[in-house]
């Protein structure tokens, strides 16, 4: 079509470009979810090591109505409700995993983020009176740009992320609406966002929705201006959301005190900073071997990088910075048109989000990390690099308000001439620079080592000139470019993503459990990893086995040393698992009694001292009746994920002994009567019972799950009212009007009494 086609029917290309962006998400999400097709799930790194096997076992919790909230499986004892990941709270995920097998709900919980991505960024853009091509294109990169699917591993980060359009979205109706009765609707919608992704329990990724909401605000309020009325409906409806996930919030306050990271370093605050070499994959997407620069002083502890240099790299996930081609160069755009932009407005914000965001993510390679690591939010999280995220929420941002505002040049007939297109070269000449010093450098420089071969950095450069080429086009005024564009855009970020999806692990379930073997006479007793083991990998827990240690993103604090035959005698570890499988000797009960307590303060010193079959490490005074035998075993008689319930026949005053993880949420009835829980061995439960035979009742009750649980119906409880109350308020004189209106209609009534008394008169006489 020439440009004269093109221009009498100008939604012709647009309605291709939304068939090309839209076939483009069908396909990807085809691809994503093949595996699904023959019973298979996804099972790289964090997928397989610790949400697959969590997520099973609650499944089975819901199947059985036990309490998933403490996992017996992990770490002699676990708070799952307080480490948060497995949003063990929000209503998604107990109607995922209660109405369908297991293997379907964790295909669709880990699928559906992705089109939701799209769906809300389109619909925000849409809102902000972007075109509905550019709007779908905008959604597209935000669901499937590099941060998304390169942590397609950390499934609840990539829900959580999935609700920021949506509460951008929320933010400006309130924003944007004159009346309180108005922002009420708006305001409950942030507000169960808001509690969603806190349910959802990965804060840090809420942390950053934060950030981007508040840019977002700041950004709204600079284009709207005037005083923010909006402002206590929009401060309300966050609090409302806060309120909605204490749930959530309150038991991983508890967790994170108990737990490794309570003190955190600012050594461990930086760990995982973006190396500032990885900035050049915007320019050069294939310029190093496995697509990142990761130093090898990066490899965090814990982690085995089995081929180093590849994409299965662990590290390749934390540094993937790469949106798409087209994201340099339609920036170059954006510098061209400067305040003739549409929409300057939100491509400020997206500028503003995309520096932040840039800062954030060097972490430790930059000065200001001295300063920010001791900010409220920032002194908690570590791993800056995810600070990527705001790159790529706000470059999708900017190629859908520079990609619209292309078409609408064409559209309009405009056509820039040559001589101010010349800043769309820069990326295309920043490419060969590049790709010039890598392959002509000095061999022994550091690039060497990590450097891709020539078939990837000519790919490169030829991506990055044709994306200058095609915007060039269209500012040309050339029909096709835009169309060109778009498609370009789709698939360089299609094969980017989709590669490194393929180069992840896969499995069905059936495998996996043959793969992780139980022994004859291990259900029920625990583990410790053998020599060749990872240390992280929970899926020893799939046939019903319980670990002493095991994976986590909150690791509770462990006072004994499990390397040690001692500790691990004591934590009732029968086994040491791997391949093969061999017993452990002389492990001690679960329960027991023992005759014998002695304070001690150094648990992992001092019981190397003691025979921990007749002396029991605990952390105060406890007085026992000396002599005699110790007693029978006791009877575990019930043993579900919080609850134990234990017969015991004592000759006398005894201490029972528990290889259950010591918990402040843990309570003890003995004989229907409150008992004392102390701490044995540092890590263990004891509660001391006297002569006879008694009934010890343990249930884990943390009092920050019932106060979160007090909290979130009482915000839902005004979360509920709000929009009722402003209903009602509304058929009250001068209700649901600001100040300006009420003023307009004092006027307006005083000049018609003026002009007609009587009425007036008539109107103020009170009824016989």
């Amino acid at each position: 079509m020439d440009d004269r086609g093109s221009a009498r029917d100008p939604g012709h290309g647009r309605r291709i470009r939304v068939e090309c962006v839209l076939l483009a998400t069908v396909a990807l999400l085809a691809l994503m979810a093949a595996p699904s097709l023959w019973g298979e799930v996804y099972t790289t790194e964090d997928l397989g090591f610790f949400h697959l096997p969590l997520r099973i076992f609650f499944a089975r919790c819901l199947a059985t109505g036990a309490d998933p909230s403490w996992c017996p499986q992990l770490f002699c004892g676990f708070d799952l409700h307080g480490e948060g990941q497995i949003g063990l709270a929000h209503p998604w995920h107990r109607l995922l995993y209660r109405a369908f097998r297991f293997e379907t709900a964790f295909n669709l919980e880990f699928l559906i983020s992705y089109p939701a991505t799209m769906l809300g960024m389109a619909w925000l853009l849409r809102r902000r009176g972007l075109p509905i091509d550019a709007s779908l294109l905008g959604g597209f990169v935000a669901a499937f740009g590099g941060f998304l699917v390169y942590h397609y591993m950390h499934v609840n980060v990539v829900a959580v992320v999935a609700h920021v359009p949506f509460a951008l979205l929320a933010i400006d109706a309130i924003m944007r609406r004159d009346s309180a009765r108005g922002r009420a609707w708006p305001g409950v919608a942030l507000a169960v966002i808001t509690g969603s992704q806190l349910l959802l329990g990965y804060p840090q990724a809420v942390f950053f929705s934060m950030i981007l909401e508040g840019l977002y605000v700041a950004s709204a309020w600079a284009e709207l201006r005037g005083w923010p009325r909006w402002l206590p409906a929009l401060v309300f409806a966050k609090v409302l959301g806060l309120g909605l996930g204490a749930v959530q919030v309150l038991p991983s306050w508890g967790a994170l005190a108990e737990s490794e990271r309570s003190a955190p370093t600012a050594e461990f605050l930086g760990m995982l900073s973006l190396p500032p070499a990885n900035a050049m994959q915007w320019l050069v997407p294939y310029l190093f071997e496995s697509r990142v620069y990761a130093p090898a002083e990066e490899l965090v502890p814990g982690w085995r990088v089995e081929a180093a240099g590849t994409l299965s790299d662990a590290r390749v996930k934390e540094y993937g910075a790469y949106n798409g081609v087209a994201v340099p160069v339609l920036l170059a755009w954006v510098v061209i048109r400067g305040r003739r932009l549409r929409h300057g407005h939100l491509a400020a914000w997206a500028v503003a989000a995309a520096g932040l965001g840039l800062v954030l993510a060097f972490g430790k390679y930059l000065p200001v990390f001295e300063v920010t690591h001791r900010l409220p939010g920032f002194n908690v999280f570590r791993a800056p690099a995810r600070f990527v995220l705001l790159i790529h929420l706000a470059s999708a941002v900017l190629v859908a308000v520079a990609f619209a505002d292309l078409a609408a040049l064409r559209d309009r007939g405009d056509r820039l001439p040559w001589r101010r297109l010349w800043p769309l070269a820069l990326p295309t000449i920043g490419s060969l620079a590049i790709v010039a010093a890598a392959r002509f450098g000095s061999p022994e420089a550091w690039l060497a080592d990590h450097q891709a071969p020539l078939g990837g950095l000519l790919l490169s450069v030829a991506l990055v000139a044709a994306a200058s080429a095609l915007v060039m086009a269209a500012a040309r005024r050339v029909s096709w470019a835009p169309t060109a564009l778009a498609v370009l855009i789709a698939v360089d970020l299609g094969a980017y993503g989709m590669s490194y999806l393929a180069s992840g692990s896969r499995a069905k379930l059936d495998l996996l459990a043959a793969f992780h073997p139980v022994a004859s006479r291990s259900m029920g007793e625990r583990s410790v990893f053998g020599p060749g083991t990872l240390v992280c990998d929970n899926m020893w827990m799939f046939n019903g086995r319980g670990l002493v240690e095991g994976y986590a993103g909150l690791t509770p604090v462990r006072r004994l040393d499990y390397s040690k035959p001692s500790s691990r005698r004591v934590a009732s570890a029968a086994w040491s698992v791997g391949h093969p499988t061999t017993p452990l000797p002389d492990p001690l009960p679960r329960a027991r009694l023992v005759a014998e307590a002695r304070v001690s303060g150094d648990p992992n010193r001092d019981l190397d001292a003691i025979d921990p079959a007749a002396v029991a490490l605990v952390d105060r005074p406890v007085t026992l009746e000396p002599g005699g035998p110790s007693g029978g075993d006791p009877i575990i008689v019930r043993d579900q994920p919080g609850e134990l319930r234990v017969v015991v026949d004592s000759p006398a005053r005894r201490l029972l002994v528990l290889s259950e993880r010591h918990h402040h949420g843990w309570t003890a009835r003995v004989d229907r009567r409150p008992a004392e829980i102390i701490r044995a061995y540092g890590d263990f439960m004891a509660i001391v019972v006297d002569e006879g035979r008694h009934m010890v009742h343990l249930r884990f009750e943390p009092k920050t799950r019932a106060a979160g649980e007090a909290v979130s119906i009482a915000s839902m409880a005004l979360l509920i009212a709000w929009p009722l109350c402003l209903r009602h308020r509304a058929r009250w004189p001068f209700a649901g009007r600001d100040r300006a209106s009420r003023l307009k209609g004092f006027h307006r009534r005083s000049a018609a009494s003026v002009a007609s008394p009587g009425r007036l008169a008539r109107q103020s006489t009170p009824p016989e």
